[in-house]
């Protein structure tokens, strides 16, 4: 959801790609192992 937020509140964002994303238990977040954020 935070990276949704975060897409919609920054119109620059073209692309975040997360691969892989580590889930943690409940409450617990979770972690991106690689990401690109491509921007205007």
């Amino acid at each position: 959801m935070a990276v949704g937020r975060l897409m919609q509140t920054r119109p620059d964002l073209i692309e975040i790609d997360v691969n892989p994303l580590v889930v943690h238990a409940e409450g617990e977040g979770a972690t991106a192992l690689d990401a690109l954020i491509v921007a205007k």
